[in-house]
Formats: C-alpha cells, structure tokens, sequence
C-alpha cells in the first residue's frame, strides 16, 4: 500500500502494470525521436527562441521547427540569421524587390519599432511552422551539467561499478 496526498491509500501497481508503463515511455521515446529524424531529414529544423522579442505568440523558451521556404509574405514569422552565428526569428512586416532579390523588413511582435536592416533572401533560414512553447527550458535543463551529473553519470557510473564487480569478484557457490 502506498499512502498518498491527503492521505489517501491506493496499493501499490503491480509489475506487469509497471512493465506497461516502461514499455509505453519507451515507445514514447521512439515515436518522438522517429518524428524529429523525420523532420530533420526532410529539410525542417529546429531553433531555441531565447529572448521575448516576439512574445506572446513565442514565448522565450520556445522550440520553433523551421521549414525552406522561398514564398515568404508579410505576416510570416521567419528566422535568418542577422550576422555569423546569430539567428532571429522575427515576424515579416514589410517586402520590397531590389532587382531580382526580395528584402524583407522585420519586427519582433514584442518591440515597437522594426529591425534597422533589411534581410535579404539569402540569409533567410525559413518559414516558421510550429513552435512548442516553453519546452526549450525543459531541454536547456536536462543538458545542464547539473542534471547530467545527478541523472546520467553518477547512476552511470554506479551501474558500472556494480557491473565491474561481479567481474572482479565473482560470486562464491
């Protein structure tokens, strides 16, 4: 019997009730990594949101899966990237045609005024099409060193030396 909130007593799941739930977070696991290799092969990427400059529709925190696009329109919210090594995902509010190159005006739906450079289709990654919110914090943490340390290599390390145990010293009939 296991004694509960408030008190209340409920026995305790059974190891075939266990067995199912192992086997369902297992299948779980594999669906969602089955689903993002998916993605990822077919040209879509994912990006962590990690300021409030389009909030609410993104939240910081926020996963984004961003699509190849090259039919852009004002309203889309896109990610390009601004300068080496820095991504923004911003809506489009704004398109012009300098010659036969589209440049595109930006604003965080957050900030009052538009981003001061126009970006041009070149450095647009893509269309956004989905976001998780909030789920960006939940990976940040469970690839902290903290979490890694307590969750991954201390057990880790424990089942090895346990392991390594019945090597060094086998049991005794």
């Amino acid at each position: 019997m296991i004694k509960g909130w408030a008190g209340l007593i409920w026995p305790a799941p059974s190891q075939k009730a266990m067995n199912k739930r192992k086997i369902l977070l297992l299948l779980l696991i594999a669906l969602v990594s089955i689903i993002a290799g998916f993605l990822m092969f077919k040209n879509y990427n994912f990006y962590l949101v990690t300021t409030g400059s389009m909030e609410p529709a993104i939240p910081q925190g926020t996963i984004v899966i961003v699509e190849s696009k090259d039919d852009l329109s004002v309203g889309d919210v896109i990610t390009y990237e601004a300068r080496k090594d820095v991504l923004i995902t911003h809506r489009i509010v704004k398109k012009d045609l300098l010659g036969k190159e589209h440049l595109f005006y930006t604003k965080g739906d957050f900030n009052e005024d538009r981003d001061p450079m126009p970006v041009s289709t070149k450095n647009v990654i893509g269309k956004v099409i989905f976001s998780f919110p909030y789920l960006g914090y939940v990976l940040m943490f469970i690839t902290s060193p903290v979490f890694l340390l307590f969750f991954f290599y201390v057990p880790s390390g424990y089942a090895l030396g346990k392991l390594l145990k019945r090597f060094v010293n086998p049991p005794r009939p």
